[in-house]
């Protein structure tokens, strides 16, 4: 089998070469900025000056896989949106608050854990938000909130709003 176009020049395949080793895919040709993914058995900075992340790095530092396997999430600004550790096993959802790092917006944790910023999240469901929400639930979902005095209150599809607990 041959590839028929022979122009392709977006994909590169390197062992060693300029201290880089990997699978590099660019766009819309290989330069600085253009690193759209990489598979790697560790980080580094390609010959273009883009850096990347080891195992897997998606959209230039967007979703990564980690050699631990862990899945994280970023925003554009490079904040961290959503850790999924399937070791402990543990899902963080974090606030969007580019372009600092926000806060925990929602956890949830097979065993207490401890996040990449030093937050221990404790076994089971951890509601971080709190505050109004400026969204509404679909048609068979509630939305779990904390209220700003740090109630648990549950909107409903219809718009009402339920005391769950109340500190």
């Amino acid at each position: 089998m041959t590839w028929d176009n022979q122009a392709v020049t977006e994909l590169i395949v390197t062992v060693l070469t300029n201290g880089m080793s990997g699978i590099f895919g660019y766009s819309p040709e290989p330069g600085a900025g253009n690193l759209l993914f990489s598979l790697t058995a560790a980080p580094g900075t390609d010959q273009y000056g883009n850096a990347y992340e080891s195992v897997l790095d998606i959209g230039a530092g967007v979703f990564q896989v980690d050699d631990a396997g862990n899945m994280l999430m970023f925003n554009p600004a490079g904040n961290l949106m959503v850790s999924l550790i399937p070791t402990t096993p543990s899902l963080i959802i974090y606030q969007n608050t580019s372009p600092v790092q926000g806060p925990i917006l929602f956890a949830f944790a097979g065993t207490e854990v401890t996040d990449t910023f030093g937050n221990t999240i404790g076994e089971g469901t951890t509601l971080g938000y709190c505050g109004v929400p400026s969204v509404t639930p679909g048609p068979s979902s509630i939305l779990l909130y904390c209220d700003g005095a740090g109630n648990l209150q549950a909107l409903t599809a219809d718009g009402n709003t339920r005391l769950i607990a109340a500190v």
